[in-house]
């Protein structure tokens, strides 16, 4: 992957722009009617903020300069100014970032697939197959995957 500069404000607004903006988790290979498409599509735009601001956070450990790109990420995303609905969403956020903690570091090799199985669970869908669970997990893996290298070739300017 090539080097790319851009101000702390520009890669925060390519971040929300490209992993927050477009549905990059997918579960085509399950069945769900309208309603749990719906809540399925929500929970995974909920994921999919807390997997980027837990891949800046931890992108930020080698490279203190990213703490402008959270920065301008946390202002693009939550509100500035504290309503019920912004602290809920916060609370929402860090719930996701705890769960998704136990399948990007997980204590037990098989914990993807009970990680999947209970995150669609509270959506509503009952899927035990192994090959499914699997897939699915493995997006949140890949996202993450992804997000972390595109901080990694990222070099900021001080604009």
């Amino acid at each position: 992957m090539q080097r790319f500069t851009l101000s702390a404000s520009d890669m925060a607004a390519l971040l929300v722009d490209e992993m927050i903006d477009n549905q990059h988790i997918h579960a085509h290979h399950l069945k769900m009617d309208e309603d749990t498409s719906g809540k399925f599509k929500d929970k995974a735009r909920l994921y999919q903020v807390a997997a980027v601001l837990m891949a800046i956070m931890s992108a930020e450990q080698q490279n203190k300069e990213l703490k402008r790109v959270k920065d301008e990420f946390e202002n693009l995303i939550f509100s500035l100014n504290p309503t019920p609905a912004s602290v809920y969403f916060v609370s929402k956020i860090r719930d996701a970032m705890m769960d998704l903690q136990s399948l990007l570091y997980p204590k037990n090799p098989g914990a993807s697939m009970s990680w999947a199985r209970a995150w669609l669970h509270g959506v509503n869908i009952d899927e035990s197959n192994p090959a499914s669970l699997g897939i699915f997990s493995m997006q949140y893996i890949d996202f993450y995957i992804c997000v972390r290298k595109a901080l990694a070739n990222a070099e900021l300017s001080n604009v």
